[in-house]
C-alpha cells in the first residue's frame, strides 16, 4: 500500500502479517467518522510526514521499546536530511503511534512496546518574544489604532488569543459594556481532501480543539476604547466588520510581518504574541492560575512550560531577593 493511497473505502483484513502502515491506514478509518475534520487533516499529515517514512514498512514485532525511543529521538534531534521537530509536535505524534499500536493489541496483535519507559527530553526550546524595545516601538505605532487589523495586533498581544481565535471572532462574542470577550470558534486553512472545487485547502471555522479553550478574556479599558470606535452589533467579524468577509489566518500573518517590518522590528511570527502577553504577565505578578484560563490552558503546568520564559534581568531580581536573609544570617 502506498502513502498515496491511504484513503481507501474498504477495511483490509486483520492479520499477523500486516505491516504498520497498513495496521495505522485500517485504525484511521475506522476512527475518521468521529473525528472533526481538521483533526483528521492533523492525523493524516503527521502520519504522512513523521511516521509512515520511519515505521511504515515494519511489522509491528519490530517495534519495540529500544525501537520507539530511538525514533523518539530521531524526531527530536533530527539528522543530516531533516531538522528536528517541536516537543509538542513529537508529542502528538508519538501519541498517534501508541493509540495505533493500542488498536493493534485490542485485535490480539502482540506488542513488544512498552510505552510507560520512552521518554521525550528534548532540548532546551528558544522562543521568541519581543524585547521591551520592540514592544514599545508596536505599541506606540499602534496608538490609536488606524485599521482593524491593528485593532487585532493590539489584541493578541494584550491578552494572548491565538490567531486562528482572533480571525473567527465576531461582534456577538465581545461584551464592550461589561468588557469582556468569549472564544467559541477558531479558524484555519487545511488541506482540501474532497476538492470537489478544484483548490487544494480551505478556510473552515470550527469549535476550539479543547474546553479550556471556550473561554472569556476580560479587556483592559483602554482596549475597550480602542474597540468602540469599530463596535458593531451582529455577527460580524471583528477584523473586517463584515458577516460575509473575513480575514484569514496567513493573510493577518502577512500583515502582522509588513508592520514589522515598517517599524524596524526583527522579523517573528503572530504567535510571538501570545509568548510576549503570557513572559510580559508572569513578569508582572500575574496570577498564574488566571493567566493559564486566560491562555485557554487545561492545566498551569502548560502555561509554565510553554509559554512563560523569564527573561534574565527577572531571574537576577529574583535572586537579590535571598539578599535579606543573607544580611539577617551575618548579624
Amino acid at each position: 500500500m502506498s502513502k498515496q493511497n491511504l484513503e481507501i473505502s474498504t477495511l483490509p483484513q486483520n492479520n499477523d502479517y500486516e505491516d504498520f502502515e497498513q495496521l495505522f491506514s485500517r485504525w484511521l478509518i475506522l476512527i475518521k467518522p468521529n473525528l472533526k475534520e481538521t483533526s483528521y487533516n492533523k492525523y493524516y499529515n503527521l502520519m504522512k510526514k513523521n511516521i509512515l517514512p520511519f515505521l511504515g514498512k515494519k511489522q509491528i514485532y519490530e517495534l519495540t521499546t529500544e525501537y520507539i525511543q530511538n525514533y523518539i529521538l530521531l524526531l527530536l534531534n533530527g539528522d543530516n536530511s531533516r531538522q528536528g521537530l517541536s516537543t509538542k509536535t513529537v508529542q502528538d505524534t508519538f501519541s498517534l503511534v501508541k493509540r495505533a499500536l493500542r488498536f493493534a493489541s485490542s485485535q490480539q496483535i502482540p506488542l513488544y512496546c512498552d510505552f510507560s519507559m520512552i521518554s521525550i527530553s528534548p532540548l532546551p526550546p528558544s522562543f521568541n518574544v519581543l524585547t521591551s524595545h520592540e514592544q514599545q516601538t508596536l505599541i506606540t505605532s499602534l496608538q490609536p489604532p488606524t485599521s482593524l487589523s491593528e485593532v487585532g495586533i493590539m489584541l493578541a498581544l494584550f491578552t494572548g488569543i491565538r490567531i486562528g481565535e482572533l480571525c473567527a471572532l465576531t461582534w456577538d462574542n465581545i461584551h464592550l459594556n461589561e468588557r469582556y470577550l468569549e472564544i467559541k470558534y477558531t479558524m484555519q486553512r487545511i488541506q482540501n481532501k474532497t476538492k470537489k472545487d478544484g483548490t487544494k485547502t480551505k478556510v473552515v471555522i470550527t469549535k476550539p480543539k479543547s474546553n479550556s479553550s471556550y473561554r472569556c478574556i476580560p479587556l483592559p479599558e483602554f482596549l475597550a476604547f480602542y474597540l468602540k470606535s469599530y463596535q458593531k452589533s451582529g455577527n460580524e467579524f471583528l477584523l473586517t466588520g463584515k458577516i460575509n468577509k473575513y480575514i484569514e489566518p496567513r493573510t493577518l500573518e502577512n500583515h502582522f510581518k509588513l508592520t514589522l517590518k515598517k517599524l524596524n522590528i526583527r522579523d517573528v511570527n503572530f504567535h510571538t504574541l501570545r509568548h510576549t502577553f503570557a513572559t510580559c504577565c508572569v513578569e508582572s505578578g500575574f496570577d498564574i492560575k488566571s493567566l493559564s484560563e486566560i491562555l485557554g490552558h487545561s492545566s498551569v503546568n502548560i502555561t509554565l512550560n510553554r509559554y512563560v520564559h523569564p527573561s534574565s534581568e527577572l531571574k537576577k531580581n529574583q535572586m537579590e531577593k535571598l539578599e535579606p536573609l543573607f544580611s539577617h544570617t551575618a548579624k
